[in-house]
């Protein structure tokens, strides 16, 4: 079971590796592509979308199919590659609208199936498990644009972005591979009937408390997007940093949220 904590924390490491290298690749693919401000805000509106839409359905899937668990995480990680990859060929905005999506898709599956396996597999760490598995993605969203960054200052940014691909497939091979034994060995899980789902929906959602915090995350998530969406532009465009001087700065946003 340790071991597989290792090999959900080395995914997340993947994962965030995703999220985090957009901010630094958006001025590129933005130059690129001829796309307006807006068009731009929008591929990262189409990736938070993608993860509000597909929260409720990914978790009732994750909890009808436990024993497939290992597969949606691993797909996880290759949707991420995919996007990427696709994102590095994209011919319009409309198809980079569509990788924005992908990437969205990609992280919501993977917080909710790796969360929920760990909180329920370790009853007594929860909170010692949940706090190594966050550690690679602190540790990812600090040197992945870092990374990211030197790559673009290297190399054709469309290889930089169809490389992700093998990385996808290669971290889902692996997380499907290490992982699948762990959830076959386990008890089918009886799926809980839908109404009942929807029910237990409507008791959360009439928790005042629990509304309040879910705003107060909207609100920080918003900021967030905005920032990562639009200083890197700025810095780009406005100030002439090149991508590897763009990455540190973002590796340096990342790590002051670390230290508060």
């Amino acid at each position: 079971m340790n071991r597989l904590v290792g090999v959900v924390t080395g995914g997340h490491v993947v994962n965030h590796w995703y999220l985090s290298m957009l901010a630094v690749v958006l001025p590129t693919v933005r130059a690129a592509l001829g796309l307006s401000e807006v068009q731009v805000g929008t591929i990262t509106s189409a990736s938070q979308l993608a993860i509000g839409l597909l929260n409720l359905p990914a978790g009732m899937l994750a909890d009808a199919l436990g024993r497939h668990r290992a597969l949606f995480l691993g797909g996880s990680a290759f949707a991420g590659g995919l996007g990427y990859s696709l994102l590095g060929i994209a011919p319009s905005y409309g198809v980079a609208l569509l990788c924005g999506a992908l990437l969205g898709l990609s992280a919501c599956t993977w917080h909710i199936v790796a969360l929920s396996w760990l909180g329920t597999a370790f009853p007594d760490r929860r909170a010692t498990v949940l706090a190594v598995h966050g550690t690679g993605a602190t540790v990812s969203d600090t040197l992945s644009p870092l990374v990211v960054g030197a790559l673009l200052g290297a190399f054709a940014w469309q290889s930089v972005l169809g490389w992700q691909l093998a990385l996808g497939l290669v971290a889902a091979l692996v997380i499907w591979w290490m992982m699948r034994p762990a959830f076959n060995a386990g008890p089918a899980s009886t799926p809980m009937p839908i109404r009942q789902r929807l029910g237990g929906l409507r008791s959360i959602l009439d928790n005042r408390t629990f509304v309040a915090i879910v705003l107060a995350s909207s609100f920080n998530s918003a900021g967030r997007s905005v920032i990562l969406t639009f200083l890197p532009i700025y810095l780009q465009e406005q100030l002439g940093y090149t991508s590897v001087v763009l990455g540190l700065h973002i590796a340096l946003l990342n790590a002051a949220g670390i230290l508060s």
